[in-house]
């Protein structure tokens, strides 16, 4: 920041009339009035500071799934040398988008399928067995009405 500063300030003393907005790129706020340096620098800063929580949240939530792959990844290592079957499986939605895992020794694992619930499908078995049980009071009630 400070060489990119001194190639247009000569005298090597930082200006504040400038805004380093990175990748070689300056904005010069030089001839507008103080109040509007002052909030244009705070807007600066909190943007900043936004996108420094952003990185700093990312960094976590792939630390985490990195720690989480490596764990189902030991975990079917020691089944397999103990001769067990597993088939773990991890969906997770993140900022960066979704990850869908199948990890294990089992022929369910080998093919990389989720099962409908762990791929985020909605459980209507209850849905089914409600409207099938309406169905079968209605009809009793019509056949025993006549």
């Amino acid at each position: 920041m400070a060489q990119e500063i001194e190639k247009l300030n000569p005298s090597a003393v930082p200006s504040t009339d400038v805004i380093n907005l990175g990748s070689n790129s300056l904005l010069d706020l030089t001839g507008m009035p103080p109040d509007q340096i002052a909030e244009l620098k705070r807007q600066y800063a909190s943007g900043m500071i936004d996108l420094k929580k952003k990185a700093e949240d990312l960094k976590i939530e792939n630390a985490s799934l990195a720690m989480t792959l490596d764990s189902f990844n030991t975990e079917a290592s020691k089944a397999t040398q103990a001769n067990v079957s597993i088939t773990a499986t991890h969906t997770q939605t993140t900022a960066i988008g979704r990850t869908e895992v199948v990890i294990g020794n089992t022929d369910r694992a080998a093919s990389g399928k989720l099962s409908p619930s762990a791929a985020g499908a909605p459980d209507r078995l209850l849905w089914i067995v409600g409207i099938a049980a309406v169905a079968v009071v209605i009809v009793a009630l019509i056949i025993f009405h006549h």
